[in-house]
């Protein structure tokens, strides 16, 4: 379909920029917005896939979401006769302001550490630590697999980024279009954590946020149940005594768990 349709619809939010096989196409007449949008054909002319891709990148997407939250726009604008609308990738950053006590040096350390725990402790083939003139940046997998990680300084502020694509869009897609907001974004946060947590380590204050929304989430039994079968195998032998021992040591565990 002409791609200067999906521009029109568009228009009433957006300033759209349109191109055809990475060649841009004729403008579409209207009030310039503050908002953009990209919109980009593929014919298969030059080996590429056939399809349209809509692209909200930064702000830009921010805003788009807001329209869809506020019912403001619907997805009727992008609905069209024998047209299949799939999501394709999906960024999720937390932007952690830099304290004064977080110098270049720590925070390198922190990267190296990150490397390390990666490459001991996951099964992730491709990390990469990229030195830039405004420091380091840390790469976990490629930018073309289901999750790609960085970890980077910008603007005195660290920022955490997890893009999604293929399978990982695929899961929640679905919810997405049908405007389930709610678990959409319960099973984002779920995930931007858990992998946060999986990558980074956990003994440096540029990991605080990871730690205290696991506290908050996992605190919980109903998602985290005190683990005891390490005392399965223990003897009771002065029953009254061991027993006095064991409610201590269960109190204590309790109470650290929520602690």
């Amino acid at each position: 379909m002409d791609p200067r349709i999906i521009a029109r619809r568009l228009l009433k939010y957006f300033t759209p920029h349109v191109l055809i096989d990475d060649v841009p196409s004729i403008g579409v007449n209207g009030f310039k917005k503050k908002y953009k949008v990209s919109i980009r054909q593929y014919t298969g002319s030059k080996g590429y896939w056939v399809g349209t891709q809509i692209i909200f990148s930064g702000k830009n997407a921010a805003y788009f979401y807001k329209l869809i939250q506020t019912q403001k726009s619907n997805w009727d604008l992008l609905k069209f006769d024998q047209q299949t609308l799939r999501l394709g990738r999906i960024d999720l950053c937390f932007s952690l302001p830099n304290e004064l006590s977080h110098t270049s040096k720590s925070f390198d350390k922190f990267l190296v550490d990150s490397r390390s725990h990666i490459q001991d402790h996951t099964n992730t083939k491709y990390i990469k630590l990229q030195d830039f003139p405004k420091g380091k940046m840390l790469k976990v997998n490629r930018r073309n697999n289901s999750r790609h990680y960085r970890v980077y300084q910008r603007d005195e502020s660290v920022r955490f980024e997890l893009e999604l694509k293929h399978r990982q869009t695929k899961l929640v897609q679905d919810y997405f279009f049908q405007n389930q907001l709610d678990i959409f974004e319960h099973l984002l946060v779920l995930q931007y954590f858990e992998y946060s947590g999986q990558v980074l380590r956990s003994d440096y204050p540029y990991t605080d946020l990871i730690l205290n929304f696991q506290r908050i989430n996992w605190g919980n039994p109903t998602f985290r149940p005190l683990m005891i079968s390490y005392l399965d195998n223990q003897l009771i032998r002065n029953q009254e005594e061991e027993e006095e021992r064991l409610f201590h040591l269960l109190q204590f565990l309790f109470f650290i768990k929520s602690y």
